[in-house]
């Protein structure tokens, strides 16, 4: 067992979302966090912002042909030199081996195996210098891209705009991309950081429209509603009006229309554009 004051961060990175879920299940207990990845842009933003004690990664990430496992354990080890890292794998070879100790791997299970083996890997492992609690919960699950953007859990908040002087009060409402969840994408920096990294932002901002464009109806009807728009959305060769009509049509209910025709977009007109402060943030 590890000492009483030494907790663990675990980073789990597999592509098989049964295999991270059967991997946590297994090796939750007191004083332990473990965190699910199912592909190598996640697990980069948890390591970068949490420096995990041990990682747990497969070698194969994207299929039968890839070793993103390696080229992972070099990016752990720079930003988080301390991380024990154990590769998991069916092809157990010397050759792979040596070239994954040579990266920085401490730890080598061939797949399958059980998963007291490797219970006692990580407990063998200590790594004192980074243990610590993350704030979250016992489990945390990195939801895969495809997943946030079908979720009903991308919701906006909206934020009054309000006047002031002579004549005070709110004439607008500025929606807010927000992702309701316990990870670390609850966070909308790190959730466009992750889009970011997956090249697929425009693709997660169509989404966070159409999720504003649903839950402002009713506040368009007091005020004007403002939208933030990456600037990659401007690049992507679409026209913006396009966008915008295509994800207002994809929702049937009346006072999604409405709200279209309150923003002008039928007429190509009555929008207000606001760039993020800083783009490079999302970079």
């Amino acid at each position: 067992m590890i000492p009483s004051q030494e907790s663990q961060l675990i980073l789990i990175l597999d592509d098989d979302e049964m295999v991270t879920e059967g991997l946590a299940a297994g090796l939750e207990r007191e004083g332990r966090t473990l965190i699910t990845c199912n592909d190598v842009e996640s697990a980069e933003l948890i390591v970068e912002r949490m420096q995990p004690s041990h990682i747990v990664a497969d070698i194969r990430i994207s299929g039968p042909f890839g070793y993103e496992g390696l080229d992972f354990i070099r990016f752990a080890k720079k930003y988080t030199p301390e991380s024990r890292v154990i590769l998991i794998t069916g092809d157990a070879s010397a050759e792979l081996q040596l070239e994954a100790s040579g990266r920085g791997a401490v730890g080598f299970l061939q797949k399958p195996f059980e998963v007291n083996e490797l219970d006692a890997t990580i407990d063998m492992l200590h790594c004192s210098a980074l243990s610590a609690r993350s704030g979250f919960d016992r489990i945390i699950r990195m939801m895969p891209f495809d997943a946030i953007v079908r979720s009903d859990a991308l919701r906006p908040m909206f934020q009054p705009i309000v006047r002031v002087g002579a004549e005070p009060g709110v004439f607008g409402y500025e929606s807010l991309a927000r992702f309701r969840t316990d990870s670390p994408l609850r966070d909308p920096e790190v959730l466009f950081r992750y889009a970011t990294r997956k090249h697929r932002v425009v693709e997660l901002e169509l989404a966070c429209i159409a999720h504003s464009l649903h839950d402002g109806a009713a506040l368009a009807r007091k005020g004007l509603l403002f939208l933030n728009i990456h600037p990659e959305v401007f690049a992507s060769g679409a026209s913006f009006t396009e966008t915008l009509v295509s994800q207002a049509e994809g929702i049937e209910e009346e006072s999604t229309a409405a709200t279209a025709a309150h923003l002008g977009i039928t007429l190509g007109q009555g929008y207000f554009f606001a760039r993020p402060d800083e783009p490079s943030a999302f970079l």
